[in-house]
């Protein structure tokens, strides 16, 4: 069957935006387009931030119209390789990066299930497809940092739909924990992650966050979303992933 197809355009700083879009949703579309010129940051300097700015207000308003700009923005930028890898080469910022990644992962609900979201490609990786490599994980530590969190809300923010569940949950279970009787002494104002990542103006004082009982769960936490991130965007399950590693049962 052929889809009639029409060219959605959507200008701004200079940057002029081309979404292929069937004519069946043209007109909303042209709509959302209306609505979402009023809402781009105005500081967007360049097309792969307009295209994923775009990507994720489509994400929360059209299901349908998410999946046609997701569709062209794969193939206007990350045909041949993956997102991070883009964000590599263009030398991004931090707050373009954040913008464009977040962007790209608003539709990871609608889209999950389509062989197109092959974020990060792996079969081309040797690291993951060569029974030659062998590959050997190590969690990094807590290094002393003293902006952990400013981590936290960083993978929270930028692959929420991939892994706000699982924090959420484990957030939950760590401000359970930290009220029990035997430890509660350690944990003078709680240990409110979801909390503190959803209203920082929260964030008790640097000394407490430093304080060990405290530091250490949540960056074992980061640890884990990190490792979450990994496996789902190399479309793997966490077993299929820790095979990776220690090789296939005999």
């Amino acid at each position: 069957m052929t889809v009639i197809t029409s060219m959605l355009r959507i200008s701004h700083n200079n940057l002029l935006l081309k979404v292929p879009t069937p004519s069946t949703l043209l007109f909303q579309a042209q709509e959302l387009a209306e609505s979402f010129a009023n809402s781009v940051l105005p500081e967007t300097t360049l097309s792969i931030e307009l295209y994923a700015q775009f990507l994720q207000f489509c994400s929360s308003r059209s299901p349908a119209m998410a999946r046609v700009v997701f569709e062209a923005f794969e193939k206007a930028f990350c045909q041949s390789t993956n997102i991070h890898a883009v964000v590599k080469d263009l030398k991004l910022t931090e707050p373009q990066a954040r913008i464009v990644v977040r962007g790209y992962f608003s539709v990871w609900d609608l889209v999950e299930s389509s062989p197109k979201l092959d974020s990060v490609k792996h079969e081309a990786f040797a690291l993951f497809s060569d029974p030659s490599v062998k590959l050997m994980a190590a969690f990094g530590g807590q290094g002393g940092m003293d902006n952990y969190m400013d981590e936290l809300n960083w993978v929270v923010d930028v692959y929420k739909p991939l892994v706000f569940g699982f924090f959420s949950a484990m957030a939950e279970f760590l401000r359970i924990e930290a009220t029990d009787a035997r430890i509660a002494g350690l944990y003078k104002r709680g240990l409110d992650v979801a909390g503190w990542v959803g209203k920082p103006e929260t964030l008790p004082d640097l000394p407490y966050m430093l304080h060990v009982p405290v530091s250490i769960p949540i960056v074992g936490l980061i640890h884990l979303l990190h490792l979450m991130v990994l496996y789902k965007t190399l479309r793997m399950n966490p077993g299929e992933f820790a095979q990776k590693f220690h090789g296939k049962p005999h």
